[in-house]
């Protein structure tokens, strides 16, 4: 893993360009350090280096070493989708390359305790924040099934059917006028089959609405 490359590679008393040699890399030092940093390279170099200390830690005998409890601050961020750069502006640190790089010590283990705590703090909001959405889309999604769940127990009944087509309707009304958030909570009630081919409906006729009919020239030779 980068966040260890670097402590893995001097606990040896190794250099970058040694390293980068036995790998046969045509730029040994720029494309270890680069591998270290964990700037914009390819899984497989770091990889690479990782297999080349692995060998070199056996034949010395060494034990691995244990994984920097902060290294858990990269993979929380890779969870939550955030780049480096998002997650320095959202904690208050700097912003651009200057915030990129304490994001990146921090992940390393090389971090300020007060830049780490900034850091640490917004992954917690962030995660919370994410469950609780998670657990709001759940809760929407059950409260649909149980509505559809009561109307499939009503008879099947003209006044049944009748109202069905009325809601149905009204859905595709309130979609003419862009009010989404009005339809929704209608078709929540209906069976999701009838909604579904409410929808279809709803596209044919907007694409109808935006379909141009061809424009044939008038036949200008003729007498």
């Amino acid at each position: 893993m980068p966040y260890l490359l670097r402590k893995r590679r001097e606990r040896l008393g190794m250099t970058q360009e040694e390293i980068g040699l036995q790998l046969g890399w045509s730029y040994p030092q720029p494309q270890v350090s680069a591998c270290e940093r964990y700037y914009r390279v390819p899984k497989d170099h770091v990889e690479a280096i990782s297999r080349l200390l692995d060998t070199e830690e056996k034949a010395r005998g060494l034990q691995p070493l244990p994984t920097p409890r902060d290294h858990h601050l990269a993979e929380r961020r890779e969870r939550l989708k955030l780049s480096m750069f998002e997650v320095a502006e959202l904690a208050g640190l700097p912003v651009g390359n200057h915030g990129v790089h304490i994001v990146r010590a921090a992940e390393n283990g090389d971090g300020t305790p007060d830049e780490v705590f900034k850091i640490r703090r917004l992954l917690v909001w962030k995660e919370s924040e994410y469950r609780r959405e998670r657990e709001e889309r759940r809760k929407h999604e059950r409260r649909i099934e149980f509505q559809r769940s009561l109307w499939a127990e009503l008879p099947d009944h003209p006044a049944v059917r009748a109202l069905k087509a009325a809601m149905l309707d009204r859905c595709l009304d309130l979609m003419h006028e862009n009010r989404g958030e009005e339809t929704d909570a209608i078709a929540e009630f209906l069976p999701s089959a009838d909604v579904d081919a409410m929808f279809d409906r709803w596209e044919r006729e907007t694409t109808r609405v935006f379909e141009t009919p061809t424009q044939h020239s008038p036949d200008l030779t003729s007498s």
